[in-house]
């Protein structure tokens, strides 16, 4: 449940998740629309604490011992994580970024909405799992390769909530993102202003 600020900080009348009550949102949302089974001694609770710790301290799987004790090995992490397809997450990252939110929010109104594309360096090799993920771009960071993300938000009350995000391929055309996050948009349930 969100914490009611205090002090005398500008927004103290705001409610605001704090770090640990995010996190457990985080995890309790992902266990309940992320299903697989483990095996072994590792639950599918510890599993996914562990991924969301690497996530947010932007860590590699070759990282896990520095972020729980619970996980026996990297292979054991990478064993479950193959279990789900990244067409299943993107199939789910509406309701995975929205079900929290959006009984908090006015159906009733239209919002204006924002897309962005986001660049993600990449140093790793190509291989066909990524090669349609994997996009050449000017050279950042030394590199020239990037996963590339577009997403959609709406702005409620100064605060910008994501409402899906997309992983971009090779050869399709940024009309066709458009097209699929103001789909997913209308199945939210969301009004927009053109």
């Amino acid at each position: 449940m969100p914490s009611k600020a205090k002090g005398n900080r500008p927004h103290k009348d705001e409610y605001r998740l704090k770090a640990h009550e995010c996190f457990d949102s985080v995890v309790s949302n992902l266990k309940k629309h992320v299903r697989f089974q483990t095996q072994g001694r590792i639950t599918p609770k510890q599993l996914l604490s562990t991924i969301v710790a690497m996530s947010v301290e932007r860590l590699s799987i070759h990282s896990i011992n520095t972020i729980s004790d619970d996980v026996s090995s990297p292979t054991n992490i990478k064993h479950h994580l193959n279990k789900i397809t990244l067409e299943e997450l993107v199939d789910k990252n509406a309701i995975l970024l929205t079900s929290e939110i959006l009984n908090c929010i006015p159906k009733d109104k239209p919002y204006q909405l924002s897309m962005d594309i986001n660049e993600e360096t990449y140093y790793g090799e190509i291989s066909e799992i990524n090669e349609q993920y994997v996009i050449g771009g000017q050279l950042k960071k030394s590199t020239k390769l990037f996963y590339k993300y577009t997403s959609v938000y709406l702005t409620y009350q100064n605060i910008k909530i994501t409402l899906a995000v997309l992983p971009m391929k090779k050869k399709v055309e940024l009309i066709e993102y458009v097209k699929e996050l103001l789909s997913i948009v209308e199945r939210l349930g969301i009004r927009y202003d053109v």
